[in-house]
C-alpha cells in the first residue's frame, strides 16, 4: 500500500487527448469534403450569414452599410486572388461583394455588413477607417436630415433672457 500519486490525473489527460483528436478529425474531414467541392454537404458555406443580427443597429451603421458599393463577384475587373477574411471562404460566382473605398480591401455583403452592424467602422482586414472625408460628410448630412433636427443652424443658441 503505497502513495500512487497523480492517479486522478491519468483519467483528465485520457479525456484531453481523446476531445484533441475529435477536433483534429473534425478538422480533416471537412477539408477533404471541401478540397472534393462536396463542403455542401456538410452545411453551408455562410451558415451564420443569414442567421440574425442583434436588433441593436443603429441608424448610423445602417446609412454607412448602404453608402459602400456593393457588386457582383464576376462583375468585378480585378478578382482578389484570396479568400473572405472574415469567414474564411472563396469567392463564388453570383456572391455579392462589398468594397471598400479607402483601403480597396473585398469582403462577402453578408460579412461586412455584420461587421459594420457590430459597430466596426475600420477595414478587418487592415485595420484602416473606411470612412472616407466625403462619405463622413454626406453621414452626418442624412443622420441630421432624419433625426429631424436639419432646420437647426450650427451656430450658438440662443440664450433666454431671465
Amino acid at each position: 500500500m503505497g502513495y500512487h500519486g497523480f492517479a486522478p490525473i491519468v483519467p483528465l489527460q485520457v479525456f484531453i487527448n481523446a476531445f484533441l483528436v475529435m477536433g483534429f478529425i473534425s478538422n480533416l474531414v471537412f477539408w477533404v469534403f471541401r478540397y472534393m467541392g462536396l463542403s455542401k454537404l456538410i452545411g453551408s458555406d455562410q451558415a451564420w450569414a443569414d442567421s440574425p443580427i442583434p436588433d441593436y443597429k443603429t441608424l448610423y451603421t445602417s446609412l454607412l452599410r448602404a453608402s459602400l458599393p456593393m457588386f457582383k463577384y464576376e462583375d468585378l475587373v480585378e478578382r482578389p486572388e484570396s479568400c473572405c477574411c472574415i469567414c474564411l471562404y472563396e469567392y463564388e460566382r453570383g456572391a455579392e461583394i462589398r468594397g471598400l473605398p479607402t483601403c480597396k480591401h473585398v469582403f462577402h455583403r453578408q460579412c461586412l455588413d455584420r461587421w459594420i452592424d457590430l459597430e466596426h467602422i475600420t477595414c478587418p482586414l487592415c485595420r484602416i477607417p473606411f470612412e472616407t472625408e466625403e462619405m463622413k460628410w454626406e453621414l452626418n448630412k442624412r443622420l441630421w436630415a432624419t433625426s429631424g433636427f436639419a432646420h437647426m443652424h450650427s451656430g450658438p443658441s440662443p440664450v433666454p433672457a431671465s
